[in-house]
Parts: C-alpha cells; structure tokens; sequence
C-alpha cells in the first residue's frame, strides 16, 4: 500500500474529507505528502518487522494547512 493510499484509508477511517496532508516517521526518517518521492513510497518497502512501529501524523497545522490533527503509531 503506497503512503498516499494510507492516508486516504485513514482519514476514510475518522471520517474527514478533502487532503490534510500528512507525515510518515520510520526508521529515523520522515516522509510527508508534499514531496513527489514520498508520494510513490510504499509502507512494504520500509521493511518493517512485526511488532516495530512508525508514526503516522495527519495534522494540518502541523504540515502547514488546516486545523484538525490525528496522531497514529502503527505497529
């Protein structure tokens, strides 16, 4: 599942519509909706291991456009 497919499930999820934008931090590294490589990322290549977790933050204010915000610490 590609980062962009995430977070449309997500916020599918909580019910909130339109692009929040979002941030991805795995492995010492972030990943946001606003670069064009992040965009192509799949969760699948991050190689994570069962039990490891990666944060997951859908916060406009925190990306630089709205006002809800979302924090998800997958595993």
């Amino acid at each position: 599942m590609k980062l962009t497919e995430f977070d449309d499930a997500m916020r599918a999820v909580l019910g909130w519509h339109g692009h929040l934008g979002y941030i991805v931090r795995v492995h010492g590294q972030e990943f946001n909706s606003f670069r064009r490589k992040t965009r192509s990322k799949a969760l699948h290549e991050f190689k994570l291991h069962r039990q490891e977790k990666f944060l997951y933050i859908c916060d406009p204010e925190y990306v630089g456009v709205g006002h809800s915000s979302h924090r998800y610490s997958g595993g």
